[in-house]
């Protein structure tokens, strides 16, 4: 049996490893020290857990978007004792929509995190309530409201999270 430690260094490394595919991905390399790219791997990771790629956290909604304070501590973590990247399997069509999605800008990104996260813990919310009450919690992302809702509506990872039950 392995111990809790065991499976927290292994998580960490897995962690370690969607983290290094994000910025693969953005071909950026990530530095814990800068927010825009704390920023990005929290949403990237949130993207990841959504299409089913994890190890998962458990994200709320915060001032930026989606917000783990546990994922949080993990990157931290990985900084500080180096933690090498284990290799984490993410379905091709996945990584050619988060490199989409990321491509975009870290406003698109965030607008579109967003959503997501407002449409979690708002079932039966219409789309047009969706985009309405995305812009007002984030209107300076106005400009990518309406873009991020329509590449959601038209994607087979994401599309049915954005629909009213």
């Amino acid at each position: 049996m392995l111990s809790r430690r065991t499976c927290m260094a292994e998580n960490l490394a897995k962690t370690a490893g969607m983290i290094d595919e994000i910025f693969s991905l953005a071909d950026h390399e990530f530095n814990v020290e800068e927010f825009n790219d704390r920023l990005l791997a929290q949403k990237g990771v949130y993207l990841l857990n959504l299409a089913r790629v994890g190890p998962v956290y458990n994200f709320t909604r915060y001032i930026r978007g989606p917000y783990s304070r546990d994922l949080a501590d993990a990157y931290y973590k990985i900084s500080e004792k180096n933690i090498a990247p284990e290799h984490i399997d993410i379905p091709e069509d996945v990584k050619s929509d988060l490199k989409y999605i990321l491509a975009q800008g870290l406003e698109y990104t965030e607008a579109l995190a967003t959503i997501l996260v407002v449409a979690e813990t708002n079932r039966n919310i219409s789309g047009k309530e969706l985009i309405e009450t995305t812009i007002r919690l984030k209107p300076h992302l106005k400009d990518h409201v309406e873009g991020a809702y329509k590449y959601l509506e038209n994607n087979k990872h994401y599309s049915t999270l954005i629909r009213a039950t």
